[in-house]
């Protein structure tokens, strides 16, 4: 697979193919000094796969110098050559667009052309019929008229070829340009909003807020101790852990609702048209079900329990900033921290 393959999708890999580069991935991330991030997955992964050739080439040289692979190495190679990727598909985007508008307007304008001719020569030879006495002379003037009409209707077809190529080749570029959108405000490992999706959604909501009600609730939550659940089971344990709290969050609210991961294990619920007691009852219900849940380890196959969050509600005063709105959530998550962890609380 090539690095072509990926401007509709970035990992088009099955399953069976991708737990077969993860098998590969790990006892070669071992052997160097970065720990096991998702950054660093994605580079050793895009690699093993050769998804990414220039990716490849400058992970080669670095291999073949001997030099560690460390978390700083990692990033820059994530940010020249995977981060970068975005970039030059936006451009590519872009580029094809402007080539297809531009191919668009010479048809049209041939035709447009094309069209002047045809509407001149009907009136000179209108003129010519009314002057023609013989046989002769109409159908001289019969024929060139016939030729004229063939000729504005091959450009007529032309430019409808032209057309219909166009309108599939945008609806090519619309589709690639969702993609990227979507990759730009969206959490790769957990599939819900990430910190910029979450600004954007969540100050879209509080621009519609209709003054004096104070019906938008704000859910600010942590798994309890990730670092010790890292730290005894493993990041890539980590990692389904936060995958299976997303889906968690996902399943219990409800459509208008915005959820995203801010990073790490900290996650965000705006909840539209709902009064604080049942924000309260929301967050509830997601800590039990993390609370009383079970996750399989990938590697081991153990079941492992005791995972548990804490969350923190606040409800919209109107015509406040966003970030008091977000401040005061946190304040209410940090309160159920200090306060024992594995609870919800109230600002």
């Amino acid at each position: 697979m090539t690095h072509d393959l990926q401007k509709t999708g970035r990992y088009l890999e099955s399953r069976e193919h991708s737990a077969e580069i993860l098998r590969m991935v790990l006892p070669l991330m071992n052997r160097h000094h970065a720990s096991f991030n998702p950054i660093n997955y994605t580079v050793w992964y895009e690699h093993v796969a050769k998804l990414n050739a220039p990716l490849n080439h400058a992970m080669t040289e670095l291999l073949e110098s001997g030099k560690p692979l460390d978390d700083k190495v990692m990033l820059d190679l994530y940010q020249s050559y995977v981060a970068a990727f975005d970039n030059q598909e936006s451009w590519r985007v872009q580029s094809d667009l402007t080539r297809i508008l531009h191919d668009m307007f010479v048809a049209a304008r041939s035709t447009g052309d094309r069209a002047q001719e045809y509407d001149e020569s009907l009136k000179r030879h209108s003129d010519l019929l009314k002057e023609s006495q013989s046989a002769l002379d109409l159908a001289a003037v019969v024929n060139v008229l016939l030729g004229d009409t063939a000729a504005i209707g091959d450009s007529v077809s032309q430019l409808k070829r032209q057309l219909d190529s166009s309108g599939k080749a945008v609806a090519d570029l619309r589709r690639a340009l969702q993609q990227l959108r979507s990759e730009a405000v969206t959490d790769p490992l957990t599939g819900l909003l990430n910190r910029r999706g979450f600004d954007r959604a969540a100050g879209d909501v509080l621009a519609g807020a209709v003054p004096r009600r104070e019906d938008i609730c704000l859910i600010m939550s942590d798994i309890d101790h990730f670092k010790k659940v890292n730290d005894t089971h493993g990041h890539l344990f980590g990692d389904k852990v936060i995958q299976v709290v997303a889906q968690t969050i996902r399943s219990t609210i409800k459509g208008q609702d915005i959820a995203a991961r801010l990073g790490g294990e900290e996650f965000a619920i705006v909840l539209p048209d709902t009064v604080l007691d049942a924000g309260y009852t929301v967050a509830e219900k997601i800590r039990k079900k993390i609370e009383s849940g079970r996750i399989r380890h990938g590697l081991t196959g153990d079941t492992v329990g005791a995972v548990t969050m804490s969350l923190g509600v606040t409800s919209y005063q109107h015509g406040e900033l966003f970030t008091d709105f977000l401040g005061r959530a946190d304040e209410a998550l940090y309160l159920s921290k200090r306060t024992g962890r594995n609870r919800t609380s109230v600002q």
